[in-house]
């Protein structure tokens, strides 16, 4: 992840002109790396939804805890993964603030 950074270190330095003219032509890689970065990261809490509905169970008065199908719960965790992309993709952008 910091190679990226340490190789345009010493041609800051060097060259800076044409250092900053190579990292600007490097914009597309930097936005693919973003866009991989947050689907890992929108993937976390959307697997522990997963888990933590069908192992552990949920419950609104502390006593009787239930569990959801593995089947449903594949839904229902898909489903907030796909929220947490379209939420965080446009506020990444700075489209909302």
């Amino acid at each position: 992840m910091y190679t990226h950074h340490h190789n345009h270190f010493w041609g800051l330095f060097s060259v800076p002109q044409h250092e900053w003219e190579v990292i600007r032509d490097e914009r597309s890689n930097i936005l693919h790396f973003a866009l991989l970065r947050l689907g890992v990261f929108a993937a976390i809490p959307a697997v522990s939804f997963f888990f933590g509905i069908t192992q552990l169970g949920w419950s609104l008065s502390g006593t009787e805890y239930s569990q959801v199908a593995i089947v449903d719960a594949s839904y229902m965790s898909v489903a907030f993964y796909l929220s947490l992309i379209h939420i965080s993709e446009p506020t990444r952008l700075g489209m909302i603030s």
